[in-house]
């Protein structure tokens, strides 16, 4: 189940993102991501094509937040700068070994068709202002700042 919402914040885009896991929070984040970028995810799935080569994602940070930051940075990069989305998600995973939280992910990276580029929303970059990732009530939750 998709669970983030955008928010208001002056002159930036927000993005509050939940998971009842560490795993399903970066999960919704990437869902939320494309959202902010396209409008909406239901015209993604439509206007890509099925893709069977799947490419891998592998990063790790110190924090939980510093991987947010960082996955989201790289989501934004393939955007912006390569016109390619990381979409369908096939697996994300989440785990903290030896100090470090490392993500593992695979989808399709996939060039974005002229219509998605026509729509895609400018975010310069991912911030940290006020984020944190809390666990309360046996789930996670972060709000996102992106700079526009």
């Amino acid at each position: 189940m998709i669970n983030f919402r955008q928010i208001e914040h002056t002159a930036d885009l927000g993005l509050e993102v939940f998971g009842k896991t560490i795993s399903e929070l970066f999960i919704n984040a990437h869902a939320g991501f494309y959202s902010l970028c396209f409008g909406e995810l239901e015209l993604v799935s439509q206007l890509l094509p099925s893709s069977a080569r799947h490419d891998s994602l592998r990063l790790s940070e110190p924090s939980p937040e510093d991987l947010l930051v960082s996955f989201l940075s790289e989501l934004n990069f393939n955007v912006q700068v390569r016109k390619t989305v990381f979409f369908p998600l096939k697996s994300l995973n989440v785990e903290h070994q030896k100090g470090a939280f490392t993500l593992q992910m695979e989808a399709p990276r996939q060039i974005l068709p002229l219509e998605l580029q026509e729509r895609l929303t400018e975010i310069k970059a991912v911030t940290y202002h006020g984020l944190q990732i809390i666990q309360k009530n046996g789930q996670y939750a972060a709000t996102i700042i992106f700079d526009i």
